[in-house]
């Protein structure tokens, strides 16, 4: 499955509509709550980031595919 962009920023969207929200939480009311929904929210921004870094290496892959079909080498692999 190829990963793009407006995957990426979707997810880190929400991450970071997580952790303000649990800020909130935190600032306004339950303390538990707010915790629990900062570190989802963190750990969903890290996931993106790491999202972020597959997709950069899946991008990379297709391009050395096409310029190497374009120098006449035969296609190799665009799997990650």
């Amino acid at each position: 499955m190829q990963i793009n962009r407006t995957v990426v920023r979707c997810v880190l969207a929400f991450g970071t509509l997580m952790v303000v929200t649990g800020l909130l939480i935190l600032a306004k009311t339950c303390l538990i709550a707010g915790i629990v929904l900062l570190i989802l929210g963190l750990t969903v921004v890290v996931i993106s980031g790491g999202l972020s870094i597959i997709a950069k290496a899946q991008r990379r892959k297709i391009k050395q595919a096409k310029k190497a079909s374009q120098n006449g080498m035969p296609p190799m692999s665009t799997a990650v």
